[in-house]
């Protein structure tokens, strides 16, 4: 019984119980009439009188015509009282101007004359209106102008009902794609706030651009997602926004790649990573001075996107085939997931221009994302404790063991990195030496040897600093002052000859030193070393004649 974790048998139990308790209230409640949705949204149902070019027919909306593009599509109906449920009227057009009438009044007027800094799509929006009091018994026409090819001849559902019932049928249409960004925007978000305080220079890196690729993705969608007129007022600011974030995914996607060495190495997943960044330099720049429109250019999106994606599986063929052990494998494996989704996506671009773009890439992307983010996280562990374990042997390596300041391997390293130019101004090195430790040994035993030379690494320590000081020797220490002067120099060195009195008076023998210093000649250090040591072997001698 011994062996039983009862804490996670009742915490098992406990989750159980919980979801038996939400689902059976789930099917037996019966909800409160308290939501949003008591005003409802509906259909205009029957045949509506469509005319483009020289052809006249009916169909049933929403559908699909075979247009010219440079026709204008009208969609017509006579409104009576089982055609309409509400006091309004709502449909959704793609990058088309539109003009709208009921019977002599216009009730929405196409806005090709506004002005704008450049040429840009009019974008792809719901179009709603009031209706006048005497609708009834009037004709319905609805004028569509598509401004792009591959949307023209498209004859939309048109809804009827009131504004509040519009607004709420607009947000539970988006709310996949709420539930679907709103997770991955959250998370880019927290991505490059780990990254800015993630010590790892390779991590931080990696860490910021998938939060900017998150980011940028989640805004994406959610514009997509036919929800903008809900938040923003003017929809073409929204659609610049939206084609910008479509066209540099590829090249974020690239420049995460480029965080690791796998992809470093590879000279075409660089070329690619340079190629998509200068392509959506000049796309940017091109739609900025008129001379393309985003939209236009969607296809070169979509090749970006399977380049970059193509890339990495072929890479990841290429190592398989050599039978080499794959490196980074979870990346692959993520890029690979996202790729089946954004080629579905892409195939169902070109098959229809009525279906809903991106749905299969918004669950590519949350899944993408939530799988790299915990392995960024188990990564950011795995960094921290083999950064912990260095710093543990890095102070075992470069500690004395005995006194707990630096030792001999400490000294030399930083006598080397001196020799490289690394010289604050002014340097000295201050040696110690202590005079009478064989006498100590001799007299008092080893043991009272090493309580005076861990009372001089005390004294020094406290007195100068512990990053300074040094045990070059059994009873030789060294401190390397840095931006300090000759007379501060000497108020330590008084300080360090005081505190060891106060020591002494404790103890049987006294601890007495002999010190020596000099100023640090950057191209000269061995001969200012030698000059210190000489000074304190002076001092020493002096001391001995004294005693």
């Amino acid at each position: 019984m011994k062996d039983i974790d009862w804490k996670k048998i009742i915490i098992f139990l406990s989750g159980i119980i919980m979801l038996a308790m939400l689902v059976w209230f789930g099917i037996a409640s019966e909800p409160l009439d308290v939501a949003f949705n008591s005003e409802k949204a509906y259909t205009i149902d029957g045949e509506f009188t469509v005319q483009y070019g020289e052809t006249t027919t009916t169909v049933n909306a929403p559908a699909q015509v075979d247009i010219d593009p440079d026709d204008t599509l009208i969609i017509t109906k006579t409104l009576t009282k089982d055609d309409i449920k509400g006091n309004s009227i709502m449909f959704y057009v793609r990058q088309s101007y539109v003009n709208v009438y009921v019977g002599d009044v216009q009730c929405i007027k196409d806005s090709a004359d506004r002005k704008i800094p450049y040429a840009i799509t009019p974008g792809s929006y719901w179009h709603l209106f009031r209706l006048p009091d005497d609708w009834e018994g009037k004709e319905l026409k609805i004028e569509i102008k598509a401004d792009v090819e591959r949307y023209a001849g498209e004859v939309p559902a048109i809804y009827t009902g009131t504004k509040s019932s519009f607004i709420y049928m607009t947000v539970s249409n988006g709310a996949f794609s709420l539930y679907m960004c709103i997770p991955i925007l959250v998370l880019g978000i927290a991505f490059v706030a780990f990254g800015f305080f993630t010590p790892n220079k390779q991590l931080r890196e990696r860490l910021i651009i998938l939060g900017l690729f998150a980011m940028a993705t989640s805004i994406w969608n959610l514009l997509e997602a036919r929800l903008t007129q809900v938040f923003f007022e003017d929809i073409q600011m929204a659609t610049v926004v939206l084609f910008s974030c479509y066209y540099i995914i590829p090249f974020l996607a690239a420049c995460f790649l480029d965080t690791y060495e796998t992809f470093q190495r590879n000279k075409i997943m660089r070329g690619i990573m340079y190629g998509t960044g200068i392509i959506y330099i000049v796309l940017q720049v091109l739609q900025a001075f008129s001379v393309i429109r985003y939209i236009d250019w969607v296809f070169l999106g979509h090749i970006m996107i399977g380049v970059v994606i193509g890339a990495v599986i072929v890479n990841y063929i290429i190592q398989k085939c050599h039978k080499k052990v794959i490196e980074d494998a979870v990346v692959y494996n993520a890029i690979m997931l996202l790729g089946i989704f954004c080629f579905v996506d892409i195939i169902r671009f070109y098959i229809s221009p009525m279906l809903k773009a991106a749905q299969f890439s918004k669950i590519g992307f949350l899944v993408f994302f939530f799988y790299l983010g915990f392995s960024a996280i188990a990564q950011i562990n795995e960094v921290a404790i083999k950064e912990r374990e260095s710093e543990i042997y890095k102070r075992l390596a470069f500690t004395d063991k005995m006194t707990q300041i630096n030792n001999r391997t400490a000294f030399e390293q930083k006598i080397h990195m001196m020799s490289m130019g690394e010289v604050v101004e002014p340097t000295y090195f201050y040696m110690v030496d202590m005079n009478n430790l064989k006498k100590i040994n001799d007299n008092y035993g080893h043991t009272a040897g090493d309580y005076a030379i861990i009372e001089i690494a005390k004294a020094l320590s406290q007195s100068f600093g512990e990053k300074e000081c040094y045990r070059i020797g059994g009873d030789e220490f060294c401190v390397i002052t840095e931006g300090i002067t000759v007379e501060q120099i000497k108020e330590c060195g008084l300080e360090v000859e005081r505190k060891l009195q106060e020591a002494s008076q404790k103890l049987e023998y006294d601890i007495i030193i002999a010190t020596g210093f000099c100023q640090v000649k950057p191209d000269a250090l061995e001969e200012s070393f030698n000059n210190a040591d000489a000074m304190m072997y002076r001092n020493k001698a002096l001391l001995k004649q004294q005693v």
